[in-house]
C-alpha cells in the first residue's frame, strides 16, 4: 500500500511540473489539469452515439465502436492522455505535423486546435474510424487533410488486422485475426508530399519496423507511443540506436507513459 501511495505521489509532482512547462498555452494548461483531476464527460446524445469531451475537444462515438474499454478509458480522462502530454512539451509554433494512426480524431483535433501548429495531415488506415475522426474534425472546428490509408516501408496494399477494440487493430497480424485489404502509403512518400518537421506515430507495434527502414526526410521532431507487450526487448533498442544514428536524441517523462520524443540535435 505504501509502495502504490509513494508512485502515486510521485506521479503527482511529475505531473506537477508539467504545468510549468514554458511554452503551453494557459488555455491547455487549464484543459489539462481539469480533465486529469476529475476526467472526461461521457454521456449519450441523440441517436444513442456516446459523446465525450475530454481536454477541450468533442468526440462522437458510434455503438459498437464505442465497447467498454473504450468508454471507461474517456469517462477517466486517461484516453490519449500521454500523447497530450508529450505533445505540449515538444510542439513549437509553426510545427507542421503528420499524424499516422488518427483513430477517433481526438489528438488530430487537439494537434490542430492549438495555435502553435501551421498545419495537420493525418493518415487512418482503419476504415470504420474515418468516418467518426471527420467528425471529431467538424465537432472542433478545425481543419486537417484525412487519408484512408495505412503508412508502412512501401507503397501498395496491406493486410491489416481489426480488432474490437480499435485502438489494437493494427499492421501487425496476429492469429485468427478478421483481415481485411487497405490501401498503404509509403511514410517516404508520405513525408515528400506533406513536408512536416514533426511525426506523430501511433501503430500498435508496427513502428519496430517502419522507422529503422524509413529516410525520415525533414523530421525534427518524432513522437511515437511504443508498444513493447507487442515485440521483444532487442527490436526496442534497435528502434533507438537506428534513431540515434540518425542524430535523434531520446526524451521521455513518466507522465508520457510509453510514448516517447526523439528531437534532431
Amino acid at each position: 500500500m505504501a509502495g502504490k501511495r509513494l508512485h502515486r505521489l510521485l506521479r503527482a509532482i511529475d505531473f506537477a511540473r508539467m504545468l510549468l512547462v514554458p511554452g503551453v498555452p494557459f488555455r491547455n494548461r487549464l484543459r489539462i489539469f481539469w480533465t486529469r483531476a476529475f476526467g472526461g464527460a461521457v454521456h449519450r446524445g441523440p441517436g444513442g452515439r456516446l459523446t465525450a469531451s475530454l481536454y477541450g475537444i468533442r468526440i462522437e462515438i458510434p455503438d459498437p465502436i464505442a465497447t467498454p474499454r473504450i468508454r471507461e478509458s474517456l469517462r477517466k480522462g486517461g484516453y490519449e492522455g500521454c500523447e497530450v502530454l508529450a505533445f505540449e512539451e515538444l510542439a513549437r509554433s509553426g510545427d507542421s505535423i503528420l499524424e499516422v494512426g488518427a483513430g477517433l480524431g481526438f489528438l488530430t483535433s487537439y494537434m490542430a486546435r492549438d495555435p502553435r501548429t501551421h498545419r495537420v495531415a493525418a493518415f487512418e488506415a482503419d476504415s470504420r474510424l474515418l468516418a467518426i475522426a471527420q467528425r471529431t474534425c467538424a465537432l472542433n472546428g478545425v481543419n486537417v487533410a484525412l487519408f484512408h490509408a495505412a503508412v508502412g516501408r512501401r507503397s501498395g496494399i496491406a493486410e491489416f488486422a481489426l480488432h474490437p477494440d480499435f485502438w489494437a487493430s493494427s499492421t501487425e497480424t496476429w492469429d485468427g485475426a478478421q483481415l481485411v485489404d487497405v490501401p498503404m502509403t509509403a511514410l517516404d512518400h508520405c513525408l515528400d508530399e506533406h513536408k512536416p518537421n514533426v511525426l506523430v506515430l501511433d501503430v500498435e507495434g508496427a513502428e519496430y519496423d517502419l522507422l529503422p527502414n524509413a529516410e525520415l526526410r525533414g523530421l525534427d521532431v518524432i513522437v511515437v507511443e511504443l508498444h513493447p507487450w507487442q515485440s521483444d526487448p532487442a527490436r526496442t533498442e534497435a528502434l533507438f540506436a537506428s534513431l540515434a544514428k540518425r542524430g535523434y536524441r531520446h526524451v521521455h517523462h513518466a507522465r508520457w507513459g510509453n510514448v516517447h520524443g526523439f528531437l534532431k540535435r
